[in-house]
């Protein structure tokens, strides 16, 4: 198996909040049967599941198609189960953590590497800190291999579950895993099956509690916060929803005989069904140019807006005339029902922008305007003719996110002397 370097293109779908996108929809993957695809990863655009007899398998998306896939080369599938892939790149090395099971001790954690030369992977090497005689069932590590959150039933120098299966933590110092601690805030009486630590440090898992739609439902602890969020009808239904994987942009997930699935296990992914343009990082062809609301543009992926340097068209009635904020520039601001947004063209003045005229703008999404505008998101036109007054006299409506995400009473004096 070639290391594929492509970058995967899928729909992106905001974590840190679940509105603002319109209605979730849940999308399986083609490649799913009626058989086992779950516990899914993603890495280096290549997207690895646990699939038939429990081996574990792998396949790209390119060009908008997934690949047939294949039985991972090497030797981590064996006669036995692996499970719960977890890849990683470590100065250079490709890494996979994952679980075996054996009759003996149910299963345990491993590590295993991959073999440029033979474009394999070994066998893997049981990771004793991790693996008990009890059941030992997921695996999350970062990158360089110094943190590591998993799921077990087994007891660590006796510290015993809280539940049936609980989410452990351990760091690696001195090149040795230390002995893992219960992370308790997460842990309940019932069963924690499966962990997950997205990029802004979020940290996802499964469990059956209290308000759980189905027998499991999938959950995220918010680092900012501390709370526990139920994402309710944006994944969960009333099957099992499992093993969660997520790059901050896009959601994979396995659930249980859901009735949008083809039977056992299978695979999904999110989509949104409201302008699905507006989950894509779209990085703009020269000459393109993408046409949305200015409450669109504004939409965030980890705190980054999903549409910066791209080529935008918006529309939307001016609050603030030419002149008003700048003699040599055409440097205004323009709203419709759900926020505003600064247009800063510099080195002309014309068209003359009256407050109340409907206009269309295109220009380059930045956050680098006038001088004054610091982190505010601002249309950079290229030329007069990328301003357009389609109408004069509209009413101003009233947004409650003017230009940087401040609330509308704290912009009051939108009108002031030149800059």
């Amino acid at each position: 198996m070639k290391r594929n370097k492509k970058v995967i293109m899928v729909l992106l779908v905001t974590l840190l909040t679940f509105v603002g996108f319109g209605q979730i929809k849940v999308n399986m993957l083609p490649f799913c049967s009626t058989g086992i695809e779950r516990m899914p990863w993603m890495h280096e655009g290549i997207f690895y599941f646990v699939g038939t007899n429990y081996d574990i398998y792998y396949t790209t998306f390119e060009n908008g198609v997934w690949a047939e896939p294949k039985w991972l080369p090497g030797s981590i599938n064996t006669t036995e189960y692996e499970i719960n892939p977890c890849v990683i790149t470590n100065n250079g090395k490709l890494v996979m953590y994952f679980g075996r099971y054996s009759s003996d001790t149910d299963y345990d954690f491993y590590r295993a590497e991959y073999d440029e030369e033979k474009n394999e992977w070994t066998e893997g090497v049981l990771i004793p800190e991790f693996s008990t005689d009890e059941q030992d069932w997921d695996i999350w590590v970062n990158s360089d291999e110094t943190v590591a959150y998993f799921t077990s039933e087994g007891t660590y120098d006796g510290k015993e579950p809280v539940g049936g299966r609980d989410i452990w933590r351990s760091e690696k110092v001195d090149g040795k895993w230390s002995s893992p601690e219960s992370v308790n805030f997460l842990n309940t009486s019932g069963n924690e099956w499966s962990v997950f630590v997205s990029p802004d440090g979020s940290i996802w898992f499964d469990s059956a509690r209290d308000d759980s739609l189905g027998g499991y439902d999938i959950y995220r602890w918010d680092p900012e916060s501390g709370s526990i969020e139920h994402p309710e009808e944006q994944f969960n239904t009333f099957s099992d929803e499992r093993s969660l994987w997520t790059d901050g942009k896009t959601i994979f997930f396995s659930a249980l005989n859901r009735p949008d699935g083809e039977g056992s296990y299978d695979i999904f992914t999110l989509v949104s069904s409201k302008k699905a343009e507006v989950l894509e990082k779209v990085t703009s062809k020269k000459g393109e140019a993408i046409t949305m609301t200015i409450k669109d543009l504004r939409q965030r992926v980890n705190n980054e807006y999903v549409y910066l340097d791209s080529e935008v068209v918006v529309e939307g009635i001016a609050m603030v005339s030419t002149g008003i904020w700048h003699n040599a520039a055409n440097y205004f601001a323009i709203t419709d029902k759900s926020a505003g947004i600064l247009v800063y063209a510099s080195g002309f003045n014309e068209p003359k922008v009256k407050k109340g005229d409907l206009v269309r703008v295109k220009g380059n999404l930045t956050t680098v305007g006038y001088t004054t505008d610091v982190n505010s998101l601002v249309i950079r036109p290229s030329s007069p003719e990328n301003i357009e007054i389609i109408r004069e006299g509209e009413t101003l409506p009233d947004p409650e996110i003017i230009f940087t995400d401040s609330a509308k009473s704290q912009l009051v004096n939108l009108e002031g002397s030149l800059v």
